[in-house]
């Protein structure tokens, strides 16, 4: 079993405790799509006793560990991806993996890899089911130049755990934690390197060299980044060294530097996550309520009562002043999104939508109207007429290209949504036409030549 993340035993063996043994949370967003659900099945404090998952979130009260696909690929845990990724919902390219891990007889490599990219899970795949060691060694190799833009910070974390779990090859590994440390421009990058030189090399030196970094990164200048990072510190401290007087301190810096909602909501979370105390994060959420002005300050608080205290009346009282102050037809939306996730409140839903209807103006509106009905409320008839309207105002590509995310999103319809498509493209001129044309063919339909013909479009655009 190849350990992904470095916990301090302590610590481990606390959050290990505290963790759901039923369920854990996986997150996918690629492609220009999201995804996220709480799997049921999966065993998330063994896998934090393994070393295969350390992060969590907040549900209804409970701690919920928060997994990736890559450490379970890498130690082979098909039963778990199985679950993982044997959902009804689209998962981007991932959806190959799952049909992939549902016939393991079947080792087909043409099957499982339909385009001309590799992810960085992709790489994985190909080394421990395919048994390409070779091809695997040479996309590691040309990783830095595939993406021909920034690759993300993660993936250099990544990458250097590939070079050493699969190919047992230390320099490449350090070269590419070398390389995170070059674009590390936050405490939580500088954090990533220090766990990253513990978990792979057991190195004390560099570990504490990157967690000074982190501090470094620290001000007391008053911002929502100085509050994030002084909750990242404080968890690097306890993860790493189980210093739990440390952890406080940069808590306690955080709280004096919070002014608005989003920075006490922050402050909440960091409190009951880090260090389970919701005695502290009781005072900040109320602190959250009382400097909120915005709709989505008080949808926070809303999520915030629930994740951290599992308590739903305050979540009502919260939605209530977060509808004081909508104006437009999209936060009516996400607000009848909110009652039926939080409170299952159908009627209320349904009056939230009834609004966003009667203040809708432009054919986006009408997208996000359609949305509520057939997403939300499961109601096909209203969402169509919305997507009629949306259409009927339409004016250039991305608003086409809107409708036709509306029409196969929310009604399945794909004829429709493909005779939105070409309308679309008949209409396009600008870089953003021809990127969006390319998002929508490739997760709509998975038509990777017209994602490819109309990304190549969208570079010319900007020459």
């Amino acid at each position: 079993m190849k350990s992904w993340y470095y916990l301090h035993p302590e610590y481990k063996k606390e959050l290990a405790n505290r963790v759901s043994n039923d369920k854990v949370f996986f997150k996918n967003q690629t492609d220009g799509a999201y995804y996220e659900k709480i799997i049921d099945g999966i065993d998330g404090s063994e896998l934090i006793k393994k070393g295969l998952a350390k992060d969590f979130i907040f549900r209804n009260g409970e701690l919920i560990a928060n997994i990736n696909l890559m450490p379970l690929i890498v130690n082979e845990k098909w039963s778990d991806l199985t679950k993982l990724l044997n959902q009804p919902e689209k998962t981007d390219y991932k959806s190959l993996l799952r049909l992939f891990i549902a016939d393991m007889n079947n080792k087909d490599e043409k099957d499982y890899f339909t385009n001309s990219y590799y992810s960085l899970e992709d790489i994985a795949v190909l080394f421990t089911v395919f048994g390409k060691k070779e091809k695997a060694q040479r996309l590691l190799e040309d990783y830095n130049y595939i993406f021909k833009v920034n690759i993300p910070d993660d993936q250099y974390i990544y990458a250097a755990k590939l070079w050493l779990f699969l190919f047992e090859d230390k320099k490449k590994a350090m070269g590419f934690i070398y390389k995170a440390e070059h674009d590390a421009h936050s405490s939580n990058l500088w954090l990533r390197c220090a766990k990253c030189w513990k978990e792979l090399f057991d190195d004390s030196e560099n570990m504490r060299r990157c967690l000074e970094k982190a501090e470094e990164k620290e001000t007391d200048e008053w911002s929502m980044i100085e509050i994030i990072n002084k909750g990242a510190c404080a968890k690097g401290w306890l993860e790493l060294f189980n210093n739990t007087d440390f952890a406080q301190k940069h808590l306690e810096k955080a709280d004096n530097l919070a002014r608005e909602s989003c920075d006490w909501q922050e402050c909440a979370k960091n409190w009951i996550e880090i260090f389970d105390d919701s005695d502290h994060a009781l005072k900040c959420l109320e602190k959250a309520e009382e400097s909120s002005k915005y709709f989505k300050n008080w949808c926070n608080c809303a999520k915030l009562w629930i994740d951290l205290f599992n308590n739903f009346e305050h979540v009502e009282k919260c939605l209530e002043k977060a509808g004081e102050t909508i104006k437009i037809s999209e936060d009516w939306k996400s607000c009848a999104k909110y009652w039926m996730a939080y409170l299952k409140n159908s009627e209320r839903a349904k009056k939230c939508l009834e609004i966003a209807e009667d203040i809708a103006k432009k054919s986006n509106d009408w997208v996000h109207c359609a949305q509520g009905w057939g997403i939300i409320l499961n109601d096909t008839e209203p969402a169509q007429k919305c997507l009629e309207k949306a259409e009927s105002l339409a004016n250039d590509s991305v608003e086409w290209s809107n409708c036709s995310e509306g029409w196969k999103l929310y009604l399945n319809n794909a004829s429709r949504s493909q005779k939105c498509l070409e309308k679309a493209e008949s209409l396009a001129n600008t870089a953003k036409d021809w990127k969006k044309l390319a998002e929508n063919w490739g997760a709509l339909f998975n038509n990777m030549d017209k994602y490819q013909k109309f990304l190549n479009n969208s570079f010319k655009s900007l020459d």
